[in-house]
């Protein structure tokens, strides 16, 4: 009995790891820099649009974007650009790296009737310099609030 539960475990285990990540494209405007925020599951919004297995995300000029939807934030691979001629790609960094996209607030989340639901997330577009004068004041999740949303449980 014992072996039997081992086996159906690894293979499920198995079988999970070998799921491909999702896809998900940021267009930025031209020369943007600051804090992106994207709000999820909000009534009146786009929905997702999804292309060829790949999620994209317009940014507008304000840094904001919303989707009706919610994405798949479990296993993602991430490319970020700006919508200008060349289509320039934006490298996310780390400290002393010298690219342009970092870490961000979020995953938001709502805990409701013990559940919780994704509001909101986002990252943060320029150089360290910039992030570190901006690190302390990422958007607000206004959006995020019961009595407009309403939540789906985060897909897995």
């Amino acid at each position: 009995m014992v072996q039997r539960l081992w086996i159906v475990l690894s293979v499920v285990l198995g079988f999970g790891a070998c799921q491909a990540p999702s896809r998900e494209v940021y267009e930025l405007p031209p020369g943007f820099r600051g804090w992106v925020h994207v709000d999820v599951d909000v009534p009146g919004c786009p929905s997702l649009d999804v292309r060829g297995g790949v999620t994209y995300f317009e940014i507008g000029p304000g840094g904001r974007a919303c989707t009706s939807g919610v994405p798949n934030r479990a296993r993602r691979q991430v490319q970020y650009f700006y919508r200008d001629e060349n289509r320039t790609p934006l490298e996310e960094t780390a400290r002393g790296y010298g690219g342009l996209i970092w870490g961000g607030h979020g995953p938001i989340l709502l805990e409701r009737e013990g559940k919780r639901y994704l509001c909101s997330f986002g990252f943060f577009v320029g150089t360290e310099q910039e992030f570190k004068a901006a690190a302390d004041d990422p958007p607000s999740n206004e959006k995020c609030s019961p009595r407009e949303l309403d939540p789906k449980p985060i897909p897995r």
